[in-house]
């Protein structure tokens, strides 16, 4: 299974929880708008991180790489 994720804060993701559910409840159709109102950077170094290792893995460093901003300076 894949994921994708934001990093925002709570009310971010509060934000983001609303708009989800406005979206299942709108008209086909509908345009949807949510502006997430915090970054989550703050939260890094609390234990809400600590199973997250600070260095990518080889399929994080993969992805990164395929990309078109690729500008990491990391050997392969």
């Amino acid at each position: 299974m894949e994921s994708e994720g934001i990093l925002t804060g709570i009310s971010g993701g509060a934000t983001m929880w609303a708009a989800i559910e406005t979206a299942k409840k709108a008209p086909e159709g509908s345009v949807i708008v949510a502006m997430l109102p915090d970054t989550g950077e703050r939260y890094l170094s609390t234990p809400l991180f600590d199973s997250i290792d600070a260095d990518m893995n080889e399929e994080e460093l993969e992805i990164a790489r395929s990309t078109p901003s690729w500008i990491l300076d990391l050997e392969p």
